[in-house]
């Protein structure tokens, strides 16, 4: 049985033998972000019941490629989507609520209100890690 990590490794390895960089919206792409696109894909197999092995020998350009473009929404951070999905709503609470501990808790709130809407979506799948939150559609 093929490991997440034996998987992004594969993954890796497929992008790195890819011609991917000729998609534009791909040229910026940091190994964090293709970690993450592994880690998607590796999701969508097990919540899907394919066969990993199967997926994992079907890793080719066109197989990266569109994992990788299925990449919708990239942040930082909790206080980085937070401050873009919910900016006018927390421009306006940075004003009135002036405990650092309340409006963590409320980022915290928000922020995995958020996910959790979006990982019900069908379709999507999201990757929450110490280096960054991925939004795809795969």
């Amino acid at each position: 049985m093929t490991t997440l990590d034996e998987f992004a490794q594969r993954f890796t390895d497929a992008v790195a033998d890819s011609d991917y960089s000729r998609y534009p919206q791909l040229q910026a792409l940091s190994g964090q972000d293709i970690r993450a696109a592994a880690d998607a894909l590796w999701t969508k197999a097990v919540r899907t019941g394919l066969d990993l092995e199967h997926v994992t020998d079907g890793l080719d350009e066109t197989a990266v490629v569109k994992t990788l473009t299925g990449l919708r929404e990239r942040y930082d951070d909790a206080n980085h989507l937070v401050s873009v999905r919910f900016e006018r709503y927390w421009d306006e609470t940075s004003l009135f609520i002036k405990s650092d501990q309340v409006r963590s808790a409320m980022e915290a709130n928000l922020c995995s209100s958020y996910l959790t809407d979006r990982r019900a979506e069908p379709g999507t799948f999201v990757v929450d890690n110490a280096y960054g939150i991925w939004v795809f559609e795969l």
